[in-house]
C-alpha cells in the first residue's frame, strides 16, 4: 500500500535538519596526520563565507559547492568545522587526485558534533554504465542525488563527516518505482583506469532515502561502481586498487548499506563459475577492505563485495538487513525481491571474518533471502570466525550454480530461524567445525530454489535446543556427514560416519550478546567453548588446509575437536616438527647442537621453546639425552615438556610394531601414492588389524605396511592390480637432521610369492633423485635387490622405497620392503676456525715456575739476546682454577663431569702453545647447503 509523507512529517524533517551523531567508539580526529605538503582549506557553516579564500579558520569558505571549484593536489588537506550544518548542500569531485606520498584528505576540525552535510535530494549527476547490466530489468542509467561524489578520483581520504539525504517532498511516494537513486557517498571510476586509495573512514550516514528497488545504480549508504570507459585504449580499463572502507556508522539507507564495486565489465564473469586469475586481475578490484563498520536497517543488503579480487571483509556489524523487502514496501514488483545480510558477487578468493550478522529480515518468506550470510555466484569465498544470530532466513546459503569452492568454517550459529543451511542448487561446499545452537522448530537444511545443492558436512557441533528430540531431514541424498556431533537428535543422517549423539557439554549456549556500533559482540560466546571431559574433544577428522585456528584463536592440531572451538592442552603447542614424537617423548639423533633441535620444532603462536638440563636452562652446545624441551604458551597458562632421547636407527617394521609410526603418517615415516603430476599423496585409511595403510579400492587393491596381520615378520608394498597412471606406492622416510644415513632392506628388496604375469619394478629415491634406478625385480621370488647404500641428507630429505606394478596380480606384486635407515654421522654446526683471544692476557692464579731457576753466569749484556743455561720447560702453560662455591657452567650450558678445581687448558693458551711448537694444524669441516 502506497502512501504519502504528510505535512507533519515534513515539518519533523525540516527541524531535525542535522544527525544525531552516536557515541561510534571510532577516532574523530586527525592526531596521527602527517604535516599537510599542498594548501589547507577551511570549510565552515558557523562562521566561513564563499568570499574568503578558505586558506585559514579565519578566512573559511561556507559552503562544499565552493569548496568544489578549488583545484585540489597532492597533500591538500580539506577540513569541515564540528557542528557545520550543509543543507541543501553536496560535495562533488572529477578527476581529482593526491599521489601516493601526499593523498587528499578531507577531514573535520574544532569540537563538537561532526559536520553534517543533508543533501535533501539536491546535488543529482547522471549515472550510465555504458550499456545496459546482464539482467535488463535492472536499471543501469538515470539520475542520482549524492552528498558526496568522488569520480575518477584517486589517492584522497574522506573522514569524519556525517551525510543525510532525505526524501522532503510531502507529496512524493517513498517506495515509487522510479524514485530517484539517493546515496551517502557515490564513487565512481570510468575513464583515468586504476583508481588508487581511496579511504572512507568513520563516516556517518543515516537517513538516504533512495530507490529501494534499485540494486546496481549508486544507491544506498556506501555505493562504488564503474563505468564503460570512454575510450579505454588511451585510459585503460576502469577498476580500483586499495580501497578502504573502515568505522562507519550506516542507518536507514535505500538500498544497499555498503557495496563495492559493481562492473560495466561483467562480460568475462557471466559464463563461467570458476573466475580466472587472468580475468580477475584485468577487470576486477584489488586490496578491498571493508572493516569495523556498523551497519543498520538498510532496504536491502548491509554489506557486498562485487568482482574483487580477494576483499577482506571484518569485524563488521549488520544489524537489521532487508528491512524493506516486504510486500509493504517493495510493492512495486517481485523483481529483484531478495537481500541478505554480508555477502560476496562475481568475486574470486573473498575472506569474510569476525562479523556479526543478526535480525536479518525475512518476514516469512517475504524477502526469500534473509540470511546472515550468503556465497552468491562466486569463486572460493570463505566465511571463518563469524557470528549469526537470530537471523529470518537462516545462517549460510550457498547461492544458484555459479557459488563455487565455498567454504564455512569456524563459526558460530545461535538461534536462526528458517534453516542453518540453506545450498541452493549450488555446487559442493566445504562446512566444517562450526558450532549451530538450533532454534526449535528450525531444520537443519532447506532451500529457496527449488533443488537442494551439495554440501560436505564435517566435524560440526549441531545442538538442538528444542524440548523434545527432532526428527531431521538432513538430506543425505546432497549431504555428506563426518564425524559431526547430532544433539537432541531423534535421527542421525543415513550416510553419517563417525558421529556422536552425546551431550558435548558446551560451557553456556544459547547465552551469546548482541553486537553494536563498539564491534560485533564475539568476546561474549565464551558459552560455545567445551567443559573437561566433553566427547566432542579430539573426535575430530583432520582437514586439508584447515585454517589452523579455530573461533577463539586457539590452534588447531593434530586430531582436531568437533565444532568451533579447539579445546587444547599442552599437546597444541607443538605445532610440528621434523624429529619423532610419542607421548611426552621426543626422539632425535645425536650427536645435534641446539641450535638444530630449536630450527627443527614449530610451535603455535607466541609459544616460548626452552631446552634444560635438570634445572639449568641450556641455549648453546650439543643436546644430550635425558634433556628436557618445555614449550610454554603466551600467556603462560599451558605448557608441555618433552624428555628427549638419542634415537639414531629408524626401523619401519619396528616403528609400526611399536606404535610409534601406527596409523599416524609422519613425523618420520610416510606412506604414500605417487601421483600422475609427479608429486606424492598420503595414504588416508588405515587398518589396525592388518598393522597397515590400506588403499581401499577393492578393483585396484593397494597396502603398505605388515606383511601379516596375525604375525608378521616384515614389510611389504603391494602397488595397484592393475595398470596405472599413477607411478606407484612407496614407504618414505624423512630426514629429521643433516647428516649421512645408511640406508637397509633386511633380506633385500624381492618378491614375496613367485609372480607369473606381469612385471614389478621398484625405485629407490632421495627427493626426485634416484639413488637405485627403477629396476625389474626377478619373478621367482628368491633373488632380488640389494640395498645397502650410504646417503647424504639436509634435513627434510624423503628417502623412498617405491614399488609399481605392471600387470602382476597382487599376490605375486607384493615386494619386501624392511626398510631400516640409521645415521652414521649427523652434521654439526661449522666450529670458528679462528682462535679466541681474550681481551686480556690470561693471568694465572699462580707464577709458571721453571723446572730449575735460570741463573746468568754474568751480568745480561743488552747486546746479545738472554740466554739461560737450561732451556725453559716445553710443556703447556697452564692455569688452575680456584674452587667455586656453587657448580660450574660451561659454554654450552651444561655442568662439567669431574672435580671442578681440577686444571682446565684455555683454547687460546693450548693454540697459543701449540702454534709456537709448530704441532697444532687447525682444520675446519663446511656445512653443506
Amino acid at each position: 500500500m502506497k502512501r504519502k509523507l504528510t505535512a507533519l512529517l515534513v515539518g519533523a524533517v525540516l527541524l531535525c535538519q542535522t544527525v544525531c551523531t552516536v557515541g561510534l567508539g571510532y577516532a574523530q580526529g586527525s592526531d596521527t596526520d602527517p604535516e599537510p605538503v599542498g594548501k589547507t582549506y577551511y570549510v565552515s557553516t558557523l562562521d566561513g563565507n564563499d568570499t574568503n579564500s578558505g586558506l585559514s579558520e579565519e578566512e573559511a569558505l561556507y559552503s562544499l559547492q565552493a569548496l568544489g571549484e578549488k583545484e585540489l593536489g597532492p597533500g591538500d588537506h580539506v577540513y569541515l568545522e564540528r557542528g557545520s550544518l550543509f543543507n541543501d548542500d553536496y560535495l562533488h569531485l572529477t578527476e581529482v587526485s593526491g599521489s601516493a606520498e601526499a593523498p587528499i584528505v578531507i577531514d573535520a576540525y574544532g569540537e563538537g558534533e561532526l559536520p553534517t552535510i543533508n543533501t535533501n535530494g539536491k546535488g543529482i549527476w547522471y549515472q550510465d554504465y555504458g550499456k545496459p547490466l546482464p539482467n535488463t530489468q535492472h536499471r543501469y542509467q538515470g539520475n542520482v542525488s549524492s552528498c558526496i561524489l568522488l569520480y575518477d578520483c584517486a589517492y584522497i581520504e574522506v573522514r569524519n563527516i556525517a551525510m543525510t539525504n532525505r526524501q522532503v517532498d510531502p507529496n512524493a511516494v517513498y517506495n515509487a518505482k522510479d524514485a530517484m537513486d539517493r546515496t551517502g557517498v557515490a564513487v565512481v571510476a570510468q575513464n583515468k583506469g586504476t583508481l588508487n586509495h581511496i579511504y572512507l573512514k568513520d563516516l556517518n550516514i543515516q537517513d538516504v532515502d533512495g530507490n529501494v528497488y534499485d540494486k546496481h545504480m549508486n544507491n544506498g549508504g556506501i555505493y562504488f561502481t564503474a563505468f564503460l570507459a570512454e575510450n579505454q585504449e588511451e585510459t585503460g580499463i576502469p577498476r580500483y586498487n586499495d580501497v578502504l572502507i573502515d568505522g562507519c556508522y550506516v542507518k536507514d539507507v535505500s538500498r544497499w548499506g555498503i557495496a563495492a564495486a559493481y562492473t560495466a565489465y561483467y562480460a568475462p564473469f557471466q559464463n563461467t563459475a570458476e573466475i580466472s586469475d587472468e580475468d580477475i586481475a584485468k577487470y576486477g578490484h584489488t586490496n578491498v577492505r571493508i572493516t569495523n563498520n556498523y551497519v543498520k536497517d538498510p532496504g536491502g543488503d548491509a554489506i557486498t563485495t562485487m568482482y574483487c579480487d580477494r576483499p577482506i571483509v571484518e569485524y563488521n556489524v549488520a544489524d537489521g538487513a532487508g528491512k524493506q523487502i516486504n510486500n509493504t514496501d517493495y510493492s512495486a514488483t517481485t523483481f529483484g525481491k531478495v537481500a541478505a545480510g554480508v555477502w560476496p558477487w562475481k568475486c574470486k578468493n573473498a575472506v569474510f571474518q569476525y562479523n556479526e550478522v543478526f535480525n536479518t529480515y525475512y518476514y516469512n518468506g517475504q524477502n526469500a533471502d534473509g540470511q546472515a550470510f550468503d556465497a552468491d555466484s562466486a569463486d572460493g569465498t570463505l566465511y571463518q570466525y563469524n557470528y549469526s544470530h537470530d537471523n529470518g532466513g537462516g545462517t549460510f546459503m550457498i547461492c544458484l550454480q555459479q557459488a563455487v569452492n565455498s567454504v564455512f568454517r569456524y563459526n558460530i550459529s545461535q538461534n536462526d530461524s528458517r534453516a542453518a543451511l540453506v545450498p541452493a542448487t549450488s555446487p559442493l561446499a566445504k562446512v566444517y567445525n562450526n558450532t549451530f545452537y538450533m532454534k526449535e522448530g528450525v531444520p537443519f537444511i532447506a532451500t529457496n530454489s527449488g533443488a537442494y545443492g551439495q554440501l560436505e558436512v564435517t566435524n560440526n557441533i549441531i545442538y538442538y535446543a528444542g524440548e523434545t528430540p527432532r526428527n531431521e531431514n538432513w538430506q543425505a541424498g546432497t549431504s555428506t556427514y563426518t564425524n559431526n556431533i547430532f544433539y537432541n537428535y531423534a535421527n542421525v543422517p543415513s550416510n553419517s560416519v563417525g558421529h556422536i549423539t552425546e551431550d558435548p557439554l558446551l560451557v553456556n549456549p544459547g547465552t551469546g550478546g548482541t553486537g553494536s556500533e563498539s564491534g560485533p559482540a564475539l568476546d561474549t560466546l565464551t558459552g560455545y567453548q567445551l567443559q573437561d571431559g566433553s566427547p566432542a574433544i579430539a573426535a575430530g577428522v583432520p582437514v586439508e588446509d584447515n585454517g589452523g585456528r579455530d573461533f577463539f584463536g586457539n590452534p588447531v592440531n593434530g586430531t582436531p575437536t568437533i565444532g568451533a572451538y579447539q579445546k587444547i592442552s599442552g599437546e597444541d603447542l607443538l605445532e610440528s616438527t621434523y624429529f619423532e614424537v610419542e607421548g611426552s617423548t621426543m626422539r632425535l639423533p645425536m650427536p645435534l647442537a641446539v641450535s638444530q633441535l630449536l630450527e627443527g620444532v614449530e610451535t603455535w603462536g607466541d609459544t616460548t621453546v626452552e631446552l634444560y638440563h635438570g634445572d639449568q636452562k641450556v641455549t648453546q652446545g650439543n643436546v644430550e639425552a635425558g634433556m628436557t624441551l618445555q614449550l610454554t604458551s603466551g600467556d603462560g597458562e599451558l605448557t608441555k615438556t618433552y624428555t628427549l632421547e638419542q634415537k639414531n636407527t629408524y626401523d619401519y617394521f619396528t616403528d609400526l610394531m611399536g606404535g610409534v609410526a601406527a596409523g599416524v603418517q609422519g613425523n618420520i615415516w610416510y606412506v604414500q601414492e605417487h601421483m600422475a603430476d609427479g608429486s606424492y599423496q598420503n595414504m588416508t585409511t588405515y587398518r589396525s588389524d592388518w598393522k597397515g595403510w590400506d588403499g581401499a579400492d577393492s578393483t585396484n587393491w593397494n597396502f603398505v605396511g605388515c606383511n601379516s596381520g596375525k604375525e608378521p615378520t616384515g614389510i611389504k608394498i603391494v602397488d595397484r592390480l592393475k595398470d596405472r597412471t599413477n607411478l606407484g606406492h612407496a614407504i618414505g622416510f624423512r630426514a629429521p637432521v643433516d647428516g649421512t644415513v645408511h640406508v637397509t632392506a633386511e633380506g633385500g628388496l624381492r618378491l614375496l610369492t613367485a609372480n607369473t604375469s606381469g612385471e614389478v619394478w621398484v625405485t629407490v629415491m632421495k627427493n626426485d633423485e634416484p639413488i637405485i634406478q627403477q629396476t625389474q625385480l626377478p619373478n621367482d621370488a628368491q633373488s632380488g635387490m640389494e640395498l645397502d647404500r650410504e646417503v647424504e641428507v639436509v634435513r627434510g630429505d624423503i628417502i623412498r622405497i617405491e614399488v609399481q606394478n605392471k600387470g602382476a596380480g597382487v599376490a605375486q606384486g607384493a615386494v619386501q620392503a624392511n626398510m631400516k635407515v640409521e645415521y652414521t654421522d649427523t652434521d654439526l654446526p661449522v666450529v670458528p676456525t679462528e682462535p679466541v683471544v681474550p681481551t686480556e692476557p690470561v693471568v694465572p692464579t699462580q707464577p709458571v715456575v721453571p723446572t730449575e731457576p735460570v741463573v746468568p753466569t754474568e751480568p745480561v749484556v743488552p747486546t746479545e739476546p738472554v740466554v739461560p743455561t737450561q732451556p725453559l720447560s716445553t710443556d703447556p702453560v697452564v692455569t688452575r682454577e680456584p674452587k667455586p662455591s656453587s657448580p660450574v657452567q660451561t659454554d654450552d650450558g651444561v655442568p662439567p663431569t669431574g672435580d671442578p678445581s681440577q686444571m682446565i687448558l684455555t683454547v687460546g693458551m693450548l693454540l697459543a702453545s701449540a702454534a709456537a711448537l709448530g704441532g697444532l694444524t687447525v682444520v675446519s669441516r663446511k656445512r653443506r647447503d
